[in-house]
């Protein structure tokens, strides 16, 4: 109903909602940055993509949520968001190395099982 009166397609006011879910819990700092105007509400949702990384990986380190979270909002001074969204694919690799090692350890032993198998 909101979307319809203001034009705005449903997806977008989805978006908008997930993300006002999520800059009420466990974002904060995006949440202050935000309102401070620091970042845009597109960057913003970049950096929710942190809990993306979060539940990629089970054992990860105390804290790296909120390392991750603030290193996207350092990026997200100096680039825009679609910039932001390609170097927040990397992300695991600057907040946590030891966990996108093990991830990449994983994949590279799953491509050599396929390679042999299909030689």
């Amino acid at each position: 109903m909101v979307g319809r009166r203001h034009r705005v397609h449903p997806a977008a006011c989805f978006a908008d909602v997930a993300l006002a879910h999520a800059l009420d819990g466990p974002f904060c700092a995006t949440r202050r940055a935000l309102a401070a105007g620091t970042i845009d509400v597109d960057r913003a949702a970049v950096v929710h993509a942190v809990h993306a990384l979060t539940q990629q990986h089970d054992t990860l380190p105390e804290g790296t949520q909120t390392t991750a979270e603030q290193h996207l909002l350092d990026l997200g001074t100096r680039f825009d968001a679609r910039t932001l969204r390609a170097l927040g694919k990397r992300l695991c690799e600057v907040v946590c190395p030891e966990a996108a090692d093990e991830q990449e350890g994983r994949a590279l032993a799953e491509e050599e099982d396929r390679a042999r198998r299909l030689a």
